[in-house]
């Protein structure tokens, strides 16, 4: 953890690793985290309101409109993220915010660590237990009650996942749409000059969208089908246009060929169209496969299905 929000949290019983806090700040559990791309550290503050309760909380801290400071809530809770230009004035931003999001919970009357943040039941060393939120570093306290039924909900909703029918046909139609909008945003911005990683982008996350949109599964087989797709249209498409160019030029040199065979011509009589054609094929499948890796790397972590806490 970040030596400065370190030393703003001295006071405080909190535990660190990394990227992560875990203590009590007034009563209150919170969770820290320092993320990366984040322009400063995320302050998670455990506690049992109503959704109506947890807006009246983001609207009130965005009236004071603090600058680089952005409230939101959470399953168990409330957040808010406190950036600043540099760590240095962190520490000194940090205690005006802390302030204000105390007086604000205190408004609200929002309970602190000895009540449930699932439930709303008062909670002890008996009842209750430490439980580590899938897929973090995120902690918090819940009562056993709230902990079986929240994973009874957990196996539910996967279950009805699992029953749901696949729709590959009509997810397909969708995927192939994306593809085709892509291709004709790639052949819109060659034509202008520009090659870029935005064409395959759009063809993936919008074929996934509409995949999505028509009833398709968010699971692997729609990885795999965008990503194909997105490869044999994208690669199709430049084909075709070579072959349209390919045929237009020995029609100018008065010869009667069409298709491949034009293509086959220009390929091994014209040094200048097979290093253009060659050229278009390896930067443009340069941003494909990091258009594709991207992806992959999102879309494995969209269809990931909730695990039980423990």
């Amino acid at each position: 953890m970040n030596k400065h929000i370190v030393e703003v949290l001295k006071e405080y019983d909190f535990s660190f690793t990394k990227r992560h806090g875990y203590g009590h700040i007034n009563g209150y559990e919170v969770n820290v985290l320092n993320v990366p791309v984040s322009n400063g550290p995320i302050f998670l503050f455990s506690t049992y309101l109503t959704p109506e309760k947890k807006h009246e909380f983001i609207l009130k801290m965005n009236s004071y409109k603090f600058k680089l400071v952005q409230s939101d809530a959470f399953e168990f809770g409330v957040v808010v993220m406190i950036g600043a230009m540099t760590y240095k004035s962190f520490q000194k931003k940090f205690e005006e915010i802390l302030s204000k999001i105390l007086e604000t919970l205190e408004l609200l009357e929002a309970p602190k660590s000895d009540i449930c943040p699932q439930s709303g039941e008062v909670i002890d060393e008996l009842n209750c237990q430490l439980t580590l939120i899938p897929d973090s570093e995120i902690k918090i306290r819940l009562s056993r009650e709230a902990v079986s039924e929240i994973n009874a909900q957990i196996e539910e909703s996967n279950q009805e996942f699992v029953d749901a029918p696949n729709n590959y046909l009509k997810g397909f139609l969708g995927i192939l749409i994306g593809a085709i909008v892509g291709s004709i945003a790639m052949g819109a911005l060659g034509m202008i000059g520009y090659v870029t990683i935005i064409a395959p982008l759009i063809s993936i996350f919008l074929g996934v969208h509409l995949y999505k949109k028509f009833g398709g599964k968010e699971n692997i087989t729609m990885i795999i089908m965008s990503l194909i797709t997105t490869i044999v249209v994208m690669f199709g498409t430049l084909v075709i246009v070579y072959i349209s160019t390919a045929t237009a030029t020995t029609r100018e040199l008065g010869l009667n060929l069409t298709g491949f065979k034009a293509l086959s011509h220009c390929l091994n009589n014209d040094a200048a169209f097979k290093r253009g054609f060659i050229g278009e094929f390896v930067i443009n499948g340069i941003f494909i496969v990091a258009a594709e890796g991207y992806a992959l790397y999102s879309l494995l972590k969209m269809i990931k299905r909730p695990k039980n806490i423990e």
